[in-house]
């Protein structure tokens, strides 16, 4: 699904523009990959394309229309700002209650989603009490299982392991097998290298690559 940005203005109150007539247009079916130094705009823009954000002016489009939110998925950079159940299994269950999908398929799904994050001796626990990288692992599984078309993600392996990172990046190559359309915030030199588009972040202003790869050496700086 195509995302199409059209002359968008943003700001927060008292603050100066952001984002000053933004046009930016983000593949359909491809993972991209926003980066840029603190303050540049990287988590602001992923909330504008989700929709927590409003513009002042301008439009965001969806294959050139809007979107049911329920077929956009947002990870936090935060993981624990987006839970709101008492335990891990209720966390999983929620997000395909909106899909309407009927109990027993919901518990098989659920299980099967526990197993593939290596969490189902966590499946009863509360989410406050996981762990930074078991937080950040479920705040990705909730988002997979119910299978958004479009996933947004504001570095979403800050607190993994290699163990989660390993989790994470299979789940990442499936949902690219299927076409979704991939939008992630990420840091991290080997994430960049897979993107299949890259969007950076400055002051001075946006730039836009394919093969993003062939620019990390000597064109693109990676920001700490």
């Amino acid at each position: 699904m195509k995302i199409t940005i059209k002359n968008l203005y943003f700001k927060y109150r008292k603050s100066k523009y952001i984002f000053t007539d933004l046009n930016l247009i983000i593949p359909s079916g491809k993972l991209t990959i926003i980066i840029g130094p603190n303050g540049s705009g990287k988590t602001t823009l992923l909330k504008l394309i989700a929709g927590i954000l409003k513009p002042q002016a301008g439009e965001i489009l969806y294959n050139d229309s809007s979107i049911n939110p329920e077929r956009i998925g947002y990870v936090f950079q935060n993981p624990n700002d987006q839970f709101v159940h008492l335990t891990v299994e209720r966390e999983l269950a929620f997000g395909l209650e909106n899909i309407g999908l009927d109990s027993d398929s919901m518990k098989e799904r659920v299980n099967l989603n526990l197993k593939e994050y290596n969490m189902l001796e966590k499946k009863y626990d509360s989410p406050d009490k996981l762990s930074g990288g078991e937080q950040q692992k479920l705040s990705v599984a909730c988002l997979m299982i119910y299978n958004p078309e479009i996933i947004l993600m504001d570095e979403p392996t800050s607190f993994l392991d290699e163990r989660g990172k390993a989790i994470f990046y299979n789940s990442l190559n499936m949902a690219r097998k299927k076409g979704k359309t991939i939008v992630m915030v990420s840091q991290q030199t080997n994430e960049i290298e897979m993107a299949d588009y890259l969007i950076e972040l400055s002051q001075s202003g946006i730039r836009t690559f394919y093969e993003p790869g062939k620019y990390l050496k000597n064109d693109i700086d990676i920001y700490s």
